[in-house]
């Protein structure tokens, strides 16, 4: 079983030093793409398959009931509740969503 991973992995650095630099390169950028898609998937997964509609009703009908299991649910919690509160101080909402998903927003756009 190890005599075949050596064997595997010398026929692998054999192969990518015959394509010299620019194929460790390639290979190391590639590896970077991978981890950046997996990254943002796990990230951006939703638990749930409804529309973000749907979830947005969901979450102001039954606020204190639903629990936040992803991304996007504790977006929403957030949202609504800066709206809520801007509601309150007679203010526009936009602004005070806008500060609250900040962290969210920067999270997505990482990678």
């Amino acid at each position: 079983m190890i005599e075949t991973i050596t064997t595997n992995l010398e026929m692998f650095a054999a192969i990518m030093n015959n394509g010299g630099l620019a194929m460790w390169v390639l290979f190391f950028l590639n590896l970077m793409l991978w981890y950046g898609l997996g990254y943002r998937r796990l990230i951006l997964r939703r638990r749930s398959l409804d529309s973000v509609r749907r979830m947005v009703s969901k979450h102001m009908k039954d606020r204190d009931k639903i629990k936040c299991r992803s991304i996007m649910d504790f977006a929403i919690a957030e949202a609504i509740q800066a709206a809520s509160e801007a509601r309150a101080v007679g203010e526009r909402p936009r602004k005070f969503i806008q500060d609250a998903l900040w962290p969210y927003f920067r999270s997505i756009k990482r990678y």
